[in-house]
């Protein structure tokens, strides 16, 4: 567990995760509806990584490797929610954020994939991630 937590820190630092603070979770603005409570997308991954630890920690499964998945299953986001998914299909060719996880990782100044190599299997992350592993529904839920 203490390799997670630095790992995470380290990660909080780096440009992949600040990226998500200014990237909402809705795409309903919060001063359009009173009383709405609003996210970044960089808290939500916060969330989820806590959330996946501890399904880790009970079924006994990799802790690192799933918190990590979840820290990072919004990293292949653009900057408005679900809303330029589509444009990044377009330049991108992947479908959904979920895809362009490794996209944006590979683009970063900050070497998050060189940081994450030395604790994890990097591609099982972009597995998870883009639903293509048996993981997956820990972190996205089911596939419909």
């Amino acid at each position: 567990m203490r390799e997670l937590l630095d790992v995470m820190a380290e990660l909080e630092e780096r440009w992949v995760l600040r990226r998500l603070s200014d990237i909402d979770l809705s795409v309903v603005p919060p001063w359009l509806v009173e009383g709405l409570s609003t996210a970044s997308r960089y808290e939500h991954s916060i969330h989820v990584a806590h959330m996946a630890a501890i399904v880790a920690k009970r079924l006994r499964l990799d802790e690192v490797l799933l918190a990590l998945a979840g820290l990072l299953h919004d990293a292949g986001c653009g900057p408005f929610p679900h809303i330029t998914d589509e444009l990044m299909r377009i330049l991108t060719g992947r479908r959904g954020h979920e895809e362009n996880v490794e996209f944006i990782l590979s683009k970063s100044p900050d070497g998050e994939l060189s940081l994450l190599e030395r604790v994890v299997d990097i591609d099982e992350i972009f597995q998870i991630v883009s639903g293509g592993h048996a993981l997956s529904p820990l972190i996205s839920g089911p596939s419909i």
